[in-house]
């Protein structure tokens, strides 16, 4: 029975996040940490593993992909906001 994942890969310093889906997470897991896949992962350097979740189908881990895409981007909205208004304090 083959599985499907969802996962986070960071940078070293642990400033970025990357959300993604593979059949084969070893094999992702590698390509990113060679520079293998061009794009956002590569640009920021988004190699280490931090998170992963398994799935029966693909259509479960890209469902549950976009939803942790979707959270990440309003985690980010919220801090965005939350620093601008700090700024008129000061």
């Amino acid at each position: 029975m083959s599985f499907y994942y969802t996962y986070i890969t960071t940078n070293y310093t642990k400033t970025v996040l990357y959300v993604g889906m593979s059949g084969n997470l070893s094999q992702r897991i590698l390509q990113h940490f060679n520079g293998k896949i061009d794009g956002f992962s590569k640009k920021y350097h988004c190699k280490y593993l931090v998170y992963y979740e398994k799935y029966h189908t693909p259509s479960e881990a890209i469902f549950r992909e976009k939803q942790k895409k979707i959270q990440q981007k309003e985690k980010r909205r919220s801090y965005n906001e939350i620093e601008s208004r700090m700024e008129i304090f000061e």
